[in-house]
């Protein structure tokens, strides 16, 4: 039989905020390092084995001090959700919801939220383009210019 643990609540109220929960030691994130409004990446924990979806485009700003008249949280960072990535992730819960109630990513398309810093993805730090994703056999069967048929083999040469 396998017993867990009860979830760990830090500061946020939402039910989700077990998601970013387990860092709690304070360390440097890319984030932290920008001195102007940054293209991001949000990201969002899947399961219980570190990995992550990317859930939405948004844009970071550098280091503030306040959210919505309040001190931001050491963890998060204010980002803007410019648009979703998949209209399915419109009901991913965020850690902490907007002073107006705002609790799911969907309602806050066009507005600046916080996210946690370790699931902010600088568009800088990508290095791989979309394009690469895509194997070099696939590349290669799908050519710009169809391959010359092959020449059938000479009646003469059979009879040989």
């Amino acid at each position: 039989m396998m017993v867990m643990a009860p979830p760990v609540l830090g500061q946020a109220s939402s039910a989700c905020a077990q998601s970013s929960a387990a860092s709690n030691t304070a360390q440097p994130y890319p984030v932290d390092a920008i001195t102007s409004i940054t293209p991001c990446l949000l990201l969002y924990p899947v399961g219980r084995a570190g990995k992550t979806k990317e859930v939405a485009r948004a844009r970071v700003h550098s280091a503030r001090y306040l959210f919505e008249g309040n001190p931001i949280p050491a963890l998060y960072a204010c980002v803007e959700v410019e648009e979703l990535l998949k209209s399915s992730y419109e009901d991913t819960e965020i850690d902490i919801p907007t002073a107006d109630g705002k609790n799911c990513l969907g309602e806050c398309v066009g507005s600046t939220i916080l996210w946690h810093k370790r699931d902010v993805l600088l568009v800088s730090q990508i290095t791989m383009p979309a394009m690469e994703h895509i194997s070099p056999q696939t590349r290669e069967e799908s050519p710009a210019t169809p391959p010359s048929p092959a020449s059938p083999p000479s009646p003469v040469a059979l009879e040989e």
